[in-house]
């Protein structure tokens, strides 16, 4: 269901940047100024986001793209673990001028995390200004990888992920940015809890992609007085119309409704969330068939 969800917010971005194709990936994204909203670089990091849920398919892609895998961590959570670790993947590639482009992948919600998304301050101390479960599995990656970053002369970062990912991306973000400084760092998010409260600074480098009608974005409650670090860009983006978006999503339910066979139901359960209901498919057989739509 995350997948599909993620496919319809791919193609409902596409749509709002107004771009024939999703684009691929420039090195050029890492030296324009990292506090202007880049349609494109959304783009190509939401597909990266996406990708994520893919492993062969991405390193493929991240090949193709000049990087190397520095490494991943967290795919396979031992049954019981509750410790608040996000599941990720850093890419490397040299650029041209001398910098070092560093890719922070993060995964989105898995097996037995349902759970820890919800345990907002595990350390039973709720006057806290951050959400700490996700400020956690943040500090998690920076510890983790804290000898490779103090090997890095001149880096540059890209921080993306989506829903539990984005959460952890864009206080990630938050902590790079506060060492590296603004301009080092490029963080796109999507589908992005709310992660911080109070008084903190703009960062104005770091962008989360938000829909509306999504509930995960809302989560942990405003009421609370929860935002986000950063600037959101809320769906559906300036340069798109409500014609063009319904098509899209009109264009999307068919493809769904193709995918079926009798007896099967698409149902559209809120703005850009789709559900398949296949009845007698197993699980190997539903992640096929996710895949082709999402492809």
């Amino acid at each position: 269901m995350k997948k599909l969800a993620l496919a319809a917010l791919a193609v409902l971005l596409l749509c709002a940047c107004a771009s024939p194709a999703l684009a691929e990936w420039q090195d050029r994204y890492l030296s324009q100024d990292s506090a202007v909203f880049d349609r494109a670089f959304a783009q190509e990091a939401l597909k990266l986001s996406t990708l994520i849920y893919y492993r062969d398919q991405q390193a493929a892609y991240m090949r193709k793209a000049g990087f190397n895998t520095v490494g991943y961590w967290n795919f396979h959570r031992p049954a019981g673990d509750t410790r608040h670790i996000c599941a990720y993947y850093v890419y490397q590639k040299a650029l041209p001028d001398g910098r070092t482009a560093v890719l922070i992948l993060i995964r989105g919600t898995g097996d037995d995390e349902c759970a820890l998304n919800m345990d907002v301050m595990p350390s039973g101390n709720y006057d806290l200004p951050y959400a700490e479960n996700f400020t956690l599995a943040a500090q998690d990656i920076l510890d983790t990888q804290a000898a490779y970053l103090d090997s890095l002369a001149d880096p540059v970062f890209l921080v993306s992920g989506h829903s539990r990912g984005a959460a952890c991306a864009n206080i990630l973000g938050k902590m790079l940015t506060d060492r590296y400084g603004a301009q080092r760092v490029y963080a796109y998010t999507f589908a992005t809890p709310r992660t911080v409260r109070g008084e903190y600074p703009a960062y104005a480098n770091i962008f989360n992609v938000i829909n509306p009608t999504d509930y995960i974005t809302m989560l942990p409650l405003p009421q609370w007085g929860f935002a986000r670090y950063g600037v959101d860009v809320i769906l559906p983006v300036v340069g798109a119309s409500e014609q063009q978006l319904s098509a899209v999503q009109a264009d999307f339910a068919q493809e769904l409704r193709n995918s079926c066979r009798e007896g099967d139901m698409a149902i559209r359960y809120g703005g850009d969330e789709f559900l398949l209901i296949l009845p007698g498919v197993d699980r190997s057989t539903a992640g096929r068939i996710a895949r082709r739509i999402c492809d």
